[in-house]
């Protein structure tokens, strides 16, 4: 929810890192997988040193969290190395998400060429991460180092160029789209009563340039005056300076809410979802839905 705006350097980056790792993974001279798999280290390292240490440490623990399951999966099934390693566009969050779960299958299965005893290496030293166990074992072989062509890099940069000012494009468009659509909207305040976010999928999410973040598909939150669950249908959430969720807009609802006011509860259910609310105030602007919680 709070990864660091994307640009062109970072996502350029993250492309040389996996390009590398991708050559090291579909290579079957040892010498040539560890110099790929330096190359990708380096590149990693790069990266790493314009990130705060707390995003370091979050796409660290999803190599070893969601890149290892995946290794696993892909294993037992017998697929291709290179098999569903392109989820997302590469864009971050989402793609740094993705990243963490093809790059933690590579690594690994790059361990099983270079160093077959690497997973009695985790399972004593539980507080290693995949990327310091690969440099451990690169560390004890000779190796052929390894770069990108002049054509190869530039080919890489362009390409992430390209993409980086398309997604730009993109997601205004689709943020303008999701705003203007026909039908209801509600608006939740709720910075006297934050809410806790339960559930989302960290795949279908764009990071907004106001510091919102846009659920593409599914969304549930809660607290003592709410309950939201938003399935197959779009909001925009925001955070307040302690990152706590204090507001939440939703768009092109075709459904009318239902209001007690006695009870002062707001109820909205659409398609899969549903929204319910104790609300405080509640305010009306033609299909528009203020509600204060």
């Amino acid at each position: 929810m709070f990864y660091p705006p994307e640009t062109n350097e970072s996502l350029s980056l993250r492309r040389l890192e996996k390009e590398a790792f991708k050559q090291a993974v579909t290579t079957d001279v040892i010498t040539d997988i560890a110099g790929w798999a330096t190359l990708g280290l380096t590149y990693r390292q790069e990266r790493f040193q314009r990130l705060a240490q707390v995003f370091v440490d979050y796409e660290r623990v999803l190599q070893l969290t969601e890149g290892l399951s995946d290794y696993i999966e892909k294993t037992a099934r017998g697929t291709d190395p290179l098999n569903a390693s392109n989820i997302t566009n590469g864009i971050a969050p989402a793609g740094v998400r993705d990243l963490g779960y093809v790059e933690g299958r590579w690594i690994a299965m790059i361990l099983d060429q270079l160093d077959p005893g690497w997973k009695h290496t985790l399972e004593t030293s539980d507080t290693l991460y995949l990327e310091e166990i690969l440099a451990m074992s690169i560390a004890k072989i000779p190796y052929t180092s390894k770069n990108f062509s002049s054509s190869e890099m530039n080919r890489i940069k362009a390409e992430a160029e390209r993409d980086f000012l398309e997604w730009q494009t993109n997601r205004e468009e689709e943020m303008n789209a999701y705003i203007h659509s026909p039908g209801y909207s509600v608006e939740i305040h709720s910075q006297q009563n934050p809410l806790t976010i339960r559930m989302f999928d960290p795949l279908e999410t764009e990071n907004l340039p106001d510091g919102g973040v846009f659920n593409r598909v599914f969304f549930s939150a809660v607290n003592q005056k709410a309950n939201l669950r938003i399935v197959n249908h779009p909001c925009i959430i925001h955070f307040d300076d302690s990152y706590r969720l204090v507001n939440i807009d939703v768009f092109g609802i075709q459904q009318a809410p239902v209001v007690h006011q006695k009870e002062k509860k707001f109820i909205l259910t659409f398609e899969n979802s549903t929204i319910e609310l104790n609300y405080v105030e509640l305010q009306t602007e033609g299909t528009k839905y203020i509600v204060t919680i």
